[in-house]
């Protein structure tokens, strides 16, 4: 992925006032590792030259309207581009006016254009290094390796959110992860359970828990064998056929930055990667699984025991096998997210989260009350674009919004 940035200006307001404003604009840019093209862009001979440059389906365009008398330069340069294109704007010679026809023009024309103002080039510094960022996250999205484990064959589906978002995915068949399972002797396992368990180790099955251990250990071995940086594993099927969950593997992979997701969710292991790149944390991806008053329940079998004040190993919800976490999750607030099967959209909200006093035995082991910000509770149904939702501890609406608009995907409910 390629961040192309196209000064446009008019000759009519003078080269030297000019390269002044494009220099200003370049201090911003540099403090995040990009530089503007090298030349002004003044006539439709100039822009012509840098549209082929411009089409490619990775470069993502920031058209800097320098001067007034830019908006046909711009819908030149951009229309022939099929991500959406961000125009910098100023409060002088007329770079709003222009700006303003450069984004209407190009809304006429069916492709997405947001503006970014400020009075001068100094003042985009926050918003312009909040896209930036989201430019940073995208590539690096679009670089990940994802194990996907316990399935023979990569779904029509998964084959979907790979051309949307670049990844490539390596499916791991069961008898592969088995194999490796079996190189892990129990030695490895009993160690890996003292520095991960500890004391919680007690009054539980210590058979039980080897093998978690060495199921553990063999994903770990498979990431690093495939060049994986992530995994999503079916497991539904593992516990009824094995007779333990992955329950706690999945949270000890979250809690090492390696984002990991149950079910197969390639949706929220996206998301996971996301929140892991936001905020430096794991994300936690939980059910929809009620709706009161003023908040909604949502709830897991498992969860990054770094977002919990503390945790214990209980029976799984569905199956009762052992193990599943039950995690006190930490009150903070945080960011709700979801996406949408055809991945046209994305559900954004911010809520404060805690922890219920007494658990309801009829949910899954991990629960937490979410209190939302911006969606009321009698549409959340209706806006809601699936089941399982990723929480990001902290209020990250604005750039995962950013996120979204780069990737073309509308975000719910609209700001």
């Amino acid at each position: 992925m390629r961040i192309l940035i196209i000064p446009l200006a008019s000759k009519i307001h003078g080269e030297k006032y000019c390269l002044k404003i494009l220099g200003q604009y370049a201090k911003v840019f540099s403090k995040y590792n990009v530089k503007p093209y090298e030349r002004l862009i003044t006539s439709l001979s100039e822009a012509e030259e840098v549209m082929e440059e411009a089409s490619g389906s990775n470069v993502h365009l920031i058209i800097l309207t320098l001067t007034g008398g830019t908006s046909r330069l711009a819908t030149e340069i951009a229309s022939g581009n099929p991500n959406p294109v961000l125009i910098v704007a100023h409060g002088e010679h007329n770079s709003l006016p222009s700006a303003l026809s450069s984004y209407n023009r190009l809304r006429n024309a069916g492709k997405r254009a947001k503006i970014l103002f400020s009075h001068s080039p100094s003042g985009i510094d926050t918003t312009l290094g909040l896209h930036l960022r989201a430019l940073k996250i995208i590539r690096e999205l679009s670089r990940a390796r994802i194990a996907l484990v316990n399935l023979s064959e990569v779904p029509e589906y998964a084959r979907i959110l790979s051309r949307k978002f670049g990844f490539e995915i390596t499916p791991i068949p069961e008898e592969v992860l088995l194999k490796e399972v079996e190189t892990i002797s129990d030695d490895e396992a009993l160690e890996n359970l003292r520095k991960k368990l500890g004391e919680k180790e007690a009054g539980l099955n210590e058979k039980v828990l080897v093998k978690i251990s060495r199921l553990y250990l063999a994903l770990r071995r498979i990431l690093e064998k495939n060049s994986c940086s992530a995994l999503a594993m079916e497991c539904f099927n593992f516990i009824q056929k094995h007779g333990y969950t992955p329950c706690l593997p999945v949270a000890w992979l979250l809690d090492e930055g390696i984002p990991a997701a149950c079910e197969a969710d390639l949706y929220s292991l996206v998301l996971l990667i996301i929140a892991q790149k936001i905020s430096g944390k794991p994300g936690w991806m939980a059910n929809l699984a009620s709706l009161y008053s003023e908040r909604i329940l949502l709830a897991h079998c498992t969860v990054p025991t770094l977002l919990c004040n503390s945790y214990s190993l209980v029976e799984h919800f569905e199956s009762g096998k052992p193990y599943s976490i039950s995690g006190l999750f930490q009150a903070t607030r945080a960011t709700i997210s979801r996406l949408s099967i055809d991945l046209r959209e994305i559900y954004i909200d911010c809520a404060d989260v805690n922890a219920p006093v007494k658990l309801d035995a009829n949910q899954c082991r991990t629960q937490v009350f979410a209190r939302l910000h911006k969606t009321k509770l009698s549409n959340l149904l209706d806006l809601a674009l699936g089941n399982h939702h990723v929480i990001i501890a902290g209020d990250y609406r604005g750039l995962l919004g950013a996120i979204a608009y780069h990737l073309n995907i509308k975000r719910v409910p609209l700001e």
